[in-house]
C-alpha cells in the first residue's frame, strides 16, 4: 500500500508540474498558429481561434503555485498583448495570486487589453530587449502601435525592433504594416518601397493584407507622390498582390490623378494595368470609361472627340463620374473659344480650372500652330 500511495503522490506531482508548464507551451502553440496565419497557410485561421479558447479555459484550473514561475508569467503577458482575453487574468491578479518581476508588466498588458488609456504610459516604461524575444517582440510592436500619430519616430523605431526580435511571424506582419503607416512618404519613400517590399514577398496570402492596400490608398492618394512615376513603378509588385476589385480602384485612382495633372502617358500606363485587374463586366465598363476619356485628350481638335459623349454605366463610381464631367468641361470650354484657346477671356478663368485644363489648352494650341505651319513656342 505505501508503495502504491507513493506511485500516486509522485504521478500526482508530475500532473501538477505538467498543468503548471501548461501556459507556457500552450501560449507557443498559439504564436506559432498565429505565425501559420500570417504567412496564408490553411485552416491557420481556425487554429488560432482554437488555440485562443483553449488558453481562456485553462487559465482558472491553473493552481496559485503556477503564477510564482516567470514563463507563465510571461506567457500570460504574450497572451494579453497578442489579443487575448483580460477577464480570467484579471480576476486573478486582484485576488494577489501573480507574483514576481513580471507581475507590474502583466498589469500593464491587462491595463492595454482592457483599453485603459493608462496602457501606454504605463507600457512605454519596459524594456522589450530585456526579455526573451518573443515577449520582448509583443511588446515592441504594441508600443510602436501607440505612439503611432503621437511619436512617429519612437513608433518606427519600436516597430523595427520588433521586426528585429520576431522575424518570419505576424508581429512582423503587423509591424510592417504599421511603419509603412508610420512613415513620412517624401522624405522615406525608399524605406517604404523595402518594407512594403518585404512585405509581398513574405505576407502576400496574409488575411491582413487588405490592411495594407487600404494604407498605400490613403498613401498615394494624400501624399502627392503618386505622380511619382517611378516610385509608383516600383510599388506596382506590391499592389498586385491585392484582390482584383482592389487593384482596379488603385489603378484608376491613380488615372484619375494623372488626367486631373494632364500627364496623359502616365494616365495610359496605369489604365493598362487597371485593365489587367477588370475581372467582370462591370469592371471592364469602368475602364473603357477612362478609355474613352483619353481617347478624347488625344484628339482634342478633331470633331468626332468634341460631339462624342462619354459612356454613363450604371458601373461607374462618384469618383468616376467626377473626372468624367471635369474632362468633358475641359473640352466645352476649349471648344467654345476655338480661335482663341488661350485668349483673354480662357485666361482669365484659368485659375480656378484644373491642371488639366492648361495642360489640354497648351496641346490643343500646339495642333493648331502646326497646323497654320508655326512652331510651337
Amino acid at each position: 500500500m505505501k508503495i502504491i500511495h507513493a506511485w500516486i503522490i509522485l504521478f500526482l506531482s508530475i500532473a501538477h508540474m505538467a498543468c503548471a508548464q501548461d501556459l507556457a507551451d500552450s501560449v507557443r502553440e498559439l504564436n506559432s498558429a498565429q505565425n501559420r496565419m500570417a504567412i496564408g497557410r490553411e485552416n491557420a485561421g481556425v487554429e488560432t481561434a482554437a488555440k485562443f479558447d483553449a488558453i481562456e479555459a485553462l487559465i482558472p484550473t491553473l493552481e496559485p503555485e503556477a503564477w510564482t514561475q516567470p514563463r507563465n508569467l510571461r506567457a500570460a503577458i504574450v497572451y494579453l498583448l497578442g489579443g487575448g482575453a483580460p477577464e480570467h487574468l484579471r480576476e486573478i491578479f486582484d485576488a494577489g495570486f501573480i507574483v514576481g518581476e513580471e507581475a507590474s508588466l502583466l498589469e500593464a498588458s491587462l491595463l492595454n487589453a482592457e483599453g485603459d488609456e493608462r496602457a501606454a504610459e504605463k507600457i512605454a516604461t519596459y524594456d522589450p530587449e530585456q526579455y526573451p524575444a518573443l515577449l520582448g517582440g509583443h511588446l515592441a510592436l504594441v508600443q510602436g502601435s501607440a505612439f503611432l500619430g503621437k511619436d512617429d519616430t519612437r513608433a518606427i523605431a519600436r516597430l523595427d525592433l520588433a521586426r528585429l526580435l520576431m522575424p518570419n511571424s505576424l508581429v512582423e506582419e503587423a509591424a510592417l504594416r504599421r511603419e509603412i503607416r508610420a512613415l513620412d512618404p517624401q522624405n522615406h519613400r525608399e524605406k517604404i518601397l523595402a518594407l512594403a517590399s518585404t512585405y509581398a514577398a513574405r505576407y502576400r496570402a496574409s488575411p491582413y493584407t487588405r490592411h495594407l492596400i487600404a494604407d498605400l490608398r490613403i498613401l498615394l492618394a494624400g501624399s502627392g507622390i503618386d505622380s511619382n512615376p517611378i516610385f509608383v513603378s516600383k510599388l506596382e509588385p506590391v499592389i498586385d498582390i491585392a484582390p482584383a476589385l482592389d487593384r482596379l480602384d488603385i489603378y484608376l485612382a491613380l488615372c484619375r490623378s494623372s488626367l486631373s495633372g494632364g500627364r496623359l502617358e502616365e494616365a495610359r500606363h496605369r489604365l493598362v494595368k487597371a485593365f489587367g485587374a477588370a475581372e467582370t463586366r462591370a469592371m471592364r465598363e469602368r475602364v473603357e470609361a477612362y478609355q474613352d476619356l483619353i481617347a478624347r485628350l488625344d484628339a482634342p481638335n478633331q470633331p468626332g472627340a468634341r460631339l462624342k459623349e462619354p459612356r454613363l454605366s450604371a458601373s461607374l463610381t462618384s469618383e468616376d463620374r467626377r473626372i468624367i464631367a471635369l474632362v468633358s468641361a475641359v473640352l466645352t470650354k476649349i471648344f467654345k473659344h476655338p480661335s482663341d484657346p488661350l485668349g483673354a477671356e480662357s485666361k482669365s478663368s484659368l485659375l480656378q480650372e484644373s491642371e488639366l485644363v492648361t495642360k489640354v489648352r497648351v496641346r490643343l494650341q500646339h495642333v493648331d500652330n502646326m497646323l497654320k505651319g508655326r512652331k510651337d513656342e
